[in-house]
């Protein structure tokens, strides 16, 4: 067991803040003899810090989309091997093939119909807390070609915009279905 003791002030106030909190610490020793330490919890009250620090709060990874030939045998494989649940599931198109939505309970996994394109993860998607202002950074950060809306149904996010290589990153202040 271990004692952690941090010190902080309120960006705000400039109260100042002290957190301490008991952890067990998990430790490993590898062949050579080097030791691996680290801290099985967050300190929430040190996530909290750094959002303020930063101005806004942190986004958070909701979504994340995979595209496949075979969408069934897709998410069979994630809900045998990591016990994904499906929340969604869409029409059977005119090709046969149809959307999968899976979640964790905290991320969204969509298996989309590759439809004879490139398998594999297709785009992600962040949840924020204010779209204008995420929208404005992304901008000055690089990120290129236009804004996409999209309609708010828990499936889709409610922009899209696209990084400085061309990812697109789905962007929601509502979030995915989880």
């Amino acid at each position: 067991m271990s004692t952690d003791q941090r010190h902080f002030r309120d960006p705000h106030s400039g109260a100042a803040l002290e957190a301490r909190r008991t952890t067990r610490l998990d430790a490993t020793v590898d062949r050579r003899d080097s030791v691996t330490l680290s801290f099985p919890q967050v300190d929430e009250l040190f996530v909290r810090w750094q959002k303020q620090k930063r101005g806004n709060r942190m986004a958070r990874i909701r979504h994340v989309a995979i595209m496949a030939e075979n969408q069934e045998k897709t998410a069979a494989f994630y809900q045998q091997t990591f016990g994904l649940t499906e929340v969604w599931r869409g029409p059977v198109r005119e090709d046969g093939n149809r959307a999968i939505y899976l979640s964790d309970g905290h991320i969204n996994l969509a298996i989309l119909p590759a439809r004879g394109g490139r398998e594999g993860i297709n785009h992600f998607g962040f949840q924020v807390e204010d779209m204008e202002q995420t929208l404005r950074v992304a901008g000055g950060a690089g990120a290129k070609g236009e804004t996409e809306k999209k309609p708010r149904d828990g499936r889709f996010a409610e922009m899209g915009i696209h990084d400085p290589v061309g990812t697109l990153v789905d962007v929601s202040v509502h979030g995915w279905k989880v």
